[in-house]
């Protein structure tokens, strides 16, 4: 997670994080934004372990180097913050979900394409660990009046 693959690997990763980061740093808060990142991180490097081990051999061979995972897991908290919170966001939330799950469907048709020597399954773990860390982490005041 700490280990990149060159400068535009770190540059790309740190672009992703620049941009949906402060959004959910100041929702969910500093120290609940760590254990977000480390933890989905940390679950992404799990699950793309595991399915090297049980899963597709092809994936046996993709190096597990960068953030992306946490990242993930930080793209996964915004987007449950968005479904928990798509009344308040006007419209059920439309335009926020819209674009959260088309740059997301953008992001994993690219890891699961042929040949993309993407850790896939990495972001795949540190999504589903973003989401769930989400909602057990939300903070309990409300974030917009009804």
């Amino acid at each position: 997670m700490f280990l990149h693959d060159g400068i535009l690997h770190i540059g790309l990763n740190m672009l992703s994080l620049y941009f949906i980061g402060p959004a959910v740093e100041i929702t969910y808060g500093k120290v609940r934004y760590l254990a977000i990142y480390l933890i989905s991180g940390i679950m992404g490097g799990v699950l793309s372990l595991l399915i090297s081990l049980f899963g597709d051999p092809a994936q046996a061979v993709v190096p597990i180097l960068g953030a992306s995972g946490a990242i993930f897991g930080i793209f996964g908290a915004l987007g449950a913050f968005y479904l928990l919170n798509r009344k308040e966001l006007g419209i059920n939330g439309r335009g926020a979900i819209g674009n959260w799950l088309f740059w997301l469907g953008i992001n994993l048709l690219i890891g699961f394409m042929p040949g993309s020597n993407i850790a896939v399954w990495a972001h795949v773990g540190g999504l589903v660990a973003g989401v769930i860390l989400a909602i057990v982490l939300l903070p309990r005041q409300r974030f917009f009046r009804r």
